[in-house]
């Protein structure tokens, strides 16, 4: 898409500056035309650059469309760049937008799930049909800690034979201990299979595992002594002081 193409021309221009390699200087660019939208090139400015979701609505109110991106302010931006070539139905979408929306995750995969959860919901008529690539579901239980908007704060995700089971947000105090702990059991050590999400889901979970998942904060709940061994390790994993230190990369 559109916005694909701006973002990925914005790492290699950053990635070559730092690296001392000469660029030519871009074309200069043709002003998109905002006199028939309600909003204008003021709003991309307050897209912030993080990872999110962003929704596109018509006059009316209704959702038109759903995407997600690492950088919500380089993607939306995309769409307004005069001479792009666009898709037909680009085009469209482009000519009858007329409010935007965004939702911040704190990270890549939490705005991908976040993003099939909307599409899933709202049917918005601009969206293709959700595929993902057929990848065997990843193996065990597991609590992965992402990175949630607000600083200091982490999102675990719960994931039960390679699908999300659950979701809950704390910091590395460990707030809302008692949301956790239900959260765990529920998702772990309660009688019989949590209600599963779509495949959709268990796609998407894998595809990051297979990408990250050797640089992502995980906790093997498989490899645990049971359910007050698998608490004990997350309150330990909180209190490790590089896992806030911005992405949650670590180990």
């Amino acid at each position: 898409s559109a916005g694909d193409r701006a973002e990925a021309l914005a790492r290699i221009y950053l990635a070559a500056r730092e690296r001392g390699i000469p660029l030519a200087a871009p074309p200069p660019r043709v002003p998109f035309d905002f006199g028939r939208k309600s909003f204008g090139p003021e709003l991309l400015e307050e897209i912030p650059e993080a990872p999110g979701i962003y929704r596109f609505l018509d006059a009316a109110g209704r959702i038109l469309y759903v995407g997600k991106s690492v950088n919500l302010r380089a993607r939306v931006s995309g769409y307004f760049h005069r001479g792009v070539r666009r898709r037909k139905l680009e085009g469209e979408l482009v000519e009858r937008l007329d409010r935007i929306e965004w939702e911040v995750t704190g990270s890549e995969l939490g705005a991908l799930l976040r993003e099939v959860e909307e599409i899933r919901e709202r049917r918005p008529p601009y969206n293709v049909q959700v595929r993902v690539r057929r990848r065997r579901p990843a193996g065990g239980d597991l609590i992965l800690f992402l990175p949630a908007p607000e600083a200091g704060e982490v999102d675990l995700l719960l994931v039960r034979s390679g699908r999300p089971a659950g979701r809950v947000r704390t910091d590395r105090r460990g707030r809302g201990s008692g949301e956790i702990r239900a959260a765990i059991r529920r998702a772990f050590y309660a009688a019989g299979p949590p209600a599963a999400p779509g495949e959709e889901d268990a796609g998407i979970v894998a595809s990051w595992l297979a990408a990250r998942g050797e640089r992502a904060g995980v906790l093997d709940v498989s490899a645990t002594a049971g359910f007050e061994d698998t608490l004990r390790l997350v309150k330990t994993c909180l209190r490790d002081p590089e896992l806030f230190e911005g992405r949650i990369f670590y180990r």
